[in-house]
């Protein structure tokens, strides 16, 4: 990775619009942070709802969510945001491999460890 910019930026979401700028793809992320700044847009675009819709009525229910964000004009910068900025990335095929390192020790680690499942949990529900 010879001559790649350097970017200081304020905010963690900026990273993906930098990113984008400057045509990066299949890159692995290695984020470390106490938060993983992986959440799910709600509107998707289109090609990704219908293949990831698994029955009639989730089709109808994205579909409808898009439709609203369509009609609001709400952009995806508006959606992007310092928790989830991570999500597009992958989408977009910028990044291919993501890994989450936390700060701390081995104790503070295992404190953490029950909440960390339900995140990793939330991401089946939230999103195939």
């Amino acid at each position: 990775m010879k001559n790649v910019p350097i970017k200081l930026i304020e905010d963690h979401d900026e990273a993906y619009f930098f990113w984008k700028k400057l045509n990066f793809s299949q890159k692995p992320l290695i984020h470390l942070d106490a938060h993983v700044d992986f959440n799910f847009h709600q509107a998707k675009p289109l090609k990704q709802t219908f293949n990831e819709a698994k029955t009639k009525e989730d089709l109808i229910k994205q579909l409808s969510a898009n439709r609203m964000y369509h009609q609001l004009k709400i952009k995806e910068k508006s959606l992007t945001n310092i928790g989830n900025y991570i999500y597009p990335a992958m989408r977009d095929g910028i990044v291919t491999d993501f890994y989450w390192v936390i700060p701390g020790d081995r104790k503070e680690f295992k404190k953490s460890l029950k909440n960390l499942k339900n995140i990793a949990k939330s991401f089946s529900i939230k999103d195939p």
